[in-house]
């Protein structure tokens, strides 16, 4: 059983309460160390670890902008330290990925703490730019339009990343991750939702690092919400894909696309779950490439939808909408969900 637990955001806005919640979160959980997105100048944002409770002033999970997929680092993150607890502050996809890396023998959860915030979606570094010469003087104008957007369980896909255009999942599993940080549906600029099951509710005392405990009316109002923008989110998707020509993810409507691949390997090497088969593929040829990806579907179908792939393709290939329509095939036919459950058997073997 959930229990929901309200932090109240006073005048300095959710982002200081979210970052005075993750330094109590630390010494409640004895972790020494924290992973999350941290803005290391403007329209930058990166994940980092840091180590001390005052450094998270720089940690800012309400940014809708992302450059980097957090799960690729928690393996280096938790290095030599495995035994020592790490509280990584992630994005629903990011949740998933670190979910199936797990399952595939590459990511060790025993002592990892994975804090899932809910996606606000994440725009296009142009679209922030922009943003910023319309709105000066107010360098919070895109966390309060996308917390509007939450709030609302509204769809607004200008500005977005195309992967974010094509994302069904703007929450993480309560399966997945051990606490989440709800914002859709909540009026989040008055207060934020914590949520975990009782054993971690106890373990934690989250009661004392909140201000109360959340009405049924509070925790009701986010999951309708949640449902809402899913089915929002879903007619979005599928617009976005038969607009690409993706919609049934035809060969030779792929292979048009991959013309444009020069074989730089950025997108595999932004990839948390790259295969070494598509890493191998690479240095065979680009008919050879194509080829490794297009049978690769099954493997696709552990994809967590974070789009990185694209954000890093120097050809502007719409890779995220190829993986999406390559893999829900599979995922339809397996009935599998990526990153939903750690004890979800994976459909492919490993």
């Amino acid at each position: 059983m959930l229990v929901s637990r309200v932090l109240e955001v006073g005048e300095g806005g959710p982002v200081p309460v979210l970052q005075s919640f993750l330094a109590g979160l630390m010494q409640a959980s004895a972790a020494r160390r924290l992973l999350g997105p941290v803005s290391t100048e403007p329209g930058v944002v990166n994940p980092a670890v840091l180590t001390q409770a005052g450094d998270l002033a720089g940690v800012n999970p309400l940014l809708p902008l992302m450059q980097a997929n957090a799960a690729a680092l928690l393996r280096t993150a938790i290095g030599e330290s495995a035994a020592e607890p790490l509280i990584a502050v992630l994005r629903p996809c990011e949740v998933r990925a670190a979910i199936e890396l797990a399952k595939q023998g590459k990511l060790d959860l025993t002592n990892l703490i994975l804090v899932g915030v809910d996606c606000l979606s994440t725009y296009e570094p142009a679209y922030w730019a922009m943003g910023n010469a319309a709105h000066p003087g107010r360098p919070d104008w895109l966390v309060g339009e996308a917390l509007q957007l939450a709030q609302t369980g509204q769809v607004r896909t200008e500005g977005y990343r195309l992967a974010c255009q094509l994302c069904e999942r703007p929450a993480a599993d309560y399966r997945a991750a051990d606490l989440l940080i709800g914002l859709v549906g909540v009026a989040n600029q008055e207060r934020l939702l914590v949520l975990a099951d009782e054993a971690r509710d106890a373990r934690w005392n989250l009661q004392a690092l909140t201000d109360r405990q959340a009405t049924e009316r509070e925790t009701v109002d986010r999951e309708v919400t949640l449902w809402r923008l899913t089915e929002r989110r879903k007619e979005a998707a599928e617009a976005k894909l038969e607009s690409l020509g993706l919609t049934d993810a035809y060969p030779g409507v792929i292979m048009g696309y991959m013309n444009k691949c020069t074989l730089c390997g950025e997108c595999v090497d932004a990839c948390p779950q790259w295969s070494e088969e598509l890493r191998a593929a690479l240095a065979s040829g680009k008919d050879a490439f194509v080829h490794a990806l297009l049978s690769a579907s099954q493997r696709l179908a552990s994809c967590s939808g974070c789009g990185m792939c694209q954000v890093h393709c120097p050809e502007g290939i719409p890779l995220s909408a190829i993986q999406r329509a390559l893999s829900r095939q599979i995922q339809q036919r397996m009935h599998y969900v990526a990153g939903r459950d750690l004890h979800d058997p994976l459909p492919w073997p490993t």
